[in-house]
């Protein structure tokens, strides 16, 4: 074996080991609520910034952070029952948009009081409507974002989603709200999977499966919500230098395993099979993003961007409040 494939192999590897760790840590009770994906980036920056990671290793570094990614996605997809969302009527579906928007308008809106780079405040924004981390990279393919703006937005949405979640917890027992319009409330406002599931569990099955229903109908948005920011955020040139636009093909393979899934073709036990190998995947990813990215630059980096983060979700929270507590 040439030198070349084994040091592509070595890069790889590095990614799985970080992979296998945030498993591992993720596993923990306080750390269970950060999630895995948040978990590897940061195992990777710390690695970063503590030892030099070989040259040599790049280019299987690289091949997890772009390639892996991607595959990761399209396995997500096996997760979502459309069937689910859509028997959730008008309510879910105009509630979904109207968080969407709200959170996407309100984050744009701060980062550009606080002159936060473009690039980076649309990547937050995205994070923080849809999805959390797998809406920041899946934009970030599409945008060709540098890694160090794609693990900044990462990191700031995961550190205010742990934020808003303990939040939520707290303030259950005060909110005029049953236990099913609390799960409406938390799946529709809150950022990652993870922190929804952590927010809804304390308050039994009933908050928990609404919550998770609110939570996929914005996952769903995903699809085509990076198609479109690809279509028009590589046409402006002042933003990007993309001659070309990139056709999201992972968000097309994602929606496929999703309608596979609402046919009933995965048991089970397959979808549970599946969720493992794309977490496996995009923790890799996360892994090879982090160590292209120094702890002191996302410090740098990411003031501005958290305080637009900070303020975006303060307005989605009591919009989103506002929606379920109307209209229930």
């Amino acid at each position: 074996m040439d030198k070349k494939r084994l040091f592509f192999i070595g890069g790889v590897f590095v990614t799985a080991i970080i992979a296998a760790f945030s498993y591992l840590l993720a596993k923990l009770p306080y750390l269970s609520v950060v999630g895995q994906l948040v978990i590897a980036i940061m195992i990777g920056m710390l690695l970063k910034t503590l030892i030099s990671v070989p040259i040599s290793l790049n280019s299987g570094i690289s091949f997890s952070n772009k390639r892996l990614l991607k595959m990761g996605i399209i396995l997500l997809g096996a997760k979502l029952n459309i069937v689910d969302i859509y028997e959730g009527g008008w309510f879910l579906s105009l509630s979904t948009l109207t968080n969407i928007l709200i959170a996407f308008v309100a984050v744009i809106f701060f980062a550009k009081l606080l002159k936060v780079d473009k690039t980076l405040s649309l990547l937050t924004a995205c994070g923080t409507a849809i999805c959390g981390a797998a809406a920041v990279v899946a934009i970030a393919v599409q945008i060709k974002a540098q890694d160090e703006k794609t693990a900044t937005s990462i990191a700031v949405v995961a550190l205010l989603g742990t934020f808003f979640t303990i939040l939520y917890t707290s303030l259950f027992p005060l909110l005029p709200l049953s236990k099913t319009e609390y799960g409406l409330f938390a799946g529709g406002t809150l950022h990652e999977i993870a922190h929804v599931i952590a927010a809804s569990i304390p308050f039994g099955q009933e908050a928990v499966e609404a919550a998770l229903i609110a939570k996929l109908s914005r996952v769903l948005m995903l699809v085509p919500i990076a198609f479109i920011v690809g279509l028009f955020f590589n046409k402006n040139k002042e933003i990007s230098h993309c001659t070309t636009i990139t056709f999201p093909w992972f968000i097309i393979g994602f929606l496929i395993m999703s309608i596979l899934n609402t046919f009933g073709l995965f048991t089970e036990e397959t979808k549970s099979y599946l969720q493992t190998i794309a977490y496996l995947l995009i923790s890799m990813a996360m892994g090879a993003l982090g160590l292209q990215v120094r702890i002191e630059t996302l410090i740098k980096k990411g003031k501005s961007a958290f305080f637009a983060c900070l303020f975006g979700s303060l307005v989605l929270s009591i919009a989103g409040f506002f929606i379920v507590f109307w209209t229930h």
